[in-house]
């Protein structure tokens, strides 16, 4: 059994074929980021605190219905 949390992530990404530059992994919790660093994709923070906050997510957004802006400004759609 792989306990790395990136694994299942970085697999999903290969599986698909889709370029890591495409993909974007939102969380609300250190580990989700953490998991997206290791994998080599973007990461949102959703909800974050002060140990979201210290995990260094790519983008940081308090509520989801701003992930949409973020999408908007990383993918230009």
């Amino acid at each position: 059994i792989n306990t790395c949390p990136s694994f299942p992530l970085l697999l999903m990404v290969l599986k698909t074929g889709e370029d890591k530059s495409e993909v974007i992994s939102c969380g609300d919790r250190d580990t989700d980021i953490m998991s997206a660093k290791r994998a080599g994709i973007k990461s949102v923070g959703v909800h974050g605190g002060e140990v979201l906050r210290n995990a260094q997510p790519d983008y940081l957004v308090e509520e989801a219905r701003e992930l949409a802006g973020v999408f908007y400004k990383y993918f230009n759609v």
